[in-house]
């Protein structure tokens, strides 16, 4: 029994098998990130994902909220790996039609973090993990054409982008790439 004062944070059901106690834990620690982002304490939404992944480390879409919350961070290159694996567990997630603005508190949020991405990305024109996370947010922020550009920019820089190449064949031939799944 919990000592006086403390608190359980996860319960899990006598008996659970671990795989089952791995997807409870993994969703807990989704909800605890998803609470974090809506309040942008973005580096405790990154520490949370980051541990819901140890738990469920093949769920695709879980890289990509993880990408959100490192790339809200400002920390573009471990975005840009998540992104990577959250495409290699499930290319189709380059398909999906969300709107990664309406996770956010407050709309502008979103807005100086595309503007601090692109301020160093002036900085280092070069980066082609910097412009593969900027081509990620604008294509789920609706910019399809400011995606396209983004993702041909990452493979002018690094021809043998598999992430860049994946979103660009889902943006150019949308028939396609349902049919790669």
């Amino acid at each position: 029994a919990p000592s006086q004062g403390s608190v359980r944070m996860v319960e899990v059901p006598a008996g659970a098998t671990s795989e089952e106690m791995a997807r409870s834990l993994a969703t807990k620690y989704t909800e605890l990130g998803d609470f974090y982002f809506r309040a942008n304490r973005f580096p405790d939404a990154a520490e949370a994902y980051g541990k819901a992944r140890g738990y469920a480390p093949d769920d695709a879409p879980l890289h990509f909220v993880l990408a959100d919350a490192a790339f809200a961070s400002g920390d573009y290159h471990y975005a840009a790996f998540v992104i990577g694996e959250g495409l290699r567990i499930d290319p189709a997630l380059a398909t999906a039609n969300t709107d990664k603005r309406a996770f956010y508190g407050e709309p502008q949020t979103f807005a100086a973090q595309m503007r601090s991405l692109d301020g160093y990305l002036a900085r280092k024109p070069y980066d082609a993990h910097g412009h593969l996370v900027r081509g990620y947010n604008l294509r789920f922020s609706g910019d399809r054409e400011g995606a396209e550009a983004a993702f041909a920019r990452v493979l002018e820089i690094e021809p043998d982008n598999r992430p860049a190449r994946t979103f660009l064949t889902a943006l150019r031939e949308p028939a396609r790439a349902a049919d790669d799944r």
